[in-house]
């Protein structure tokens, strides 16, 4: 049987978003989720690419109503994946690949345990710590 689901976790700056836009356009059979968020955008960023920005109020309108299959505040905002993504990828007989937190990929085993997952190490902390930095312009705090 093919997967149906591949799952992509690493800690926030350590390349699985870059992997996953990577490999979709060398792989048409996957197509990746657009994640919904309480963050503002970055520099670059626009509504749908690679985020869909939503206010606190809105977010909560779509937890209550079930929209999201997986959900969780982290660093003070909100993500979530929204079910009709896969189901719709599912319909087209694509597999689905997403880019997730720890927290993220945990609730996703549990709901979906057939689903394959892959965990990205950075190179190493100092890396680490360099892309964080020059994404977000702050001082990631990282213990050794």
């Amino acid at each position: 049987m093919k997967a149906k689901m591949i799952i992509v976790a690493a800690p926030s700056g350590a390349g699985k978003s870059s992997f996953v836009e990577r490999i979709c356009r060398e792989i048409p059979s996957l197509v990746d989720t657009v994640t919904y968020t309480t963050r503002k955008p970055r520099a670059g960023e626009s509504q749908g690419v690679p985020y869909f920005f939503v206010t606190s109020d809105e977010f909560e309108i779509k937890v209550n109503e079930n929209f999201f299959v997986e959900w969780a505040k982290v660093h003070n905002n909100y993500y979530g994946t929204p079910l009709y993504q896969l189901e719709e990828a599912w319909k087209d007989g694509k597999c689905v690949i997403m880019d997730i937190d720890v927290q993220g990929a945990a609730t996703f085993k549990s709901k979906y345990p057939e689903a394959k997952s892959v965990f990205i190490l950075p190179p190493s902390i100092d890396e680490l710590r360099r892309r964080v930095t020059k994404r977000d312009g702050q001082v990631l705090k990282i213990s050794r």
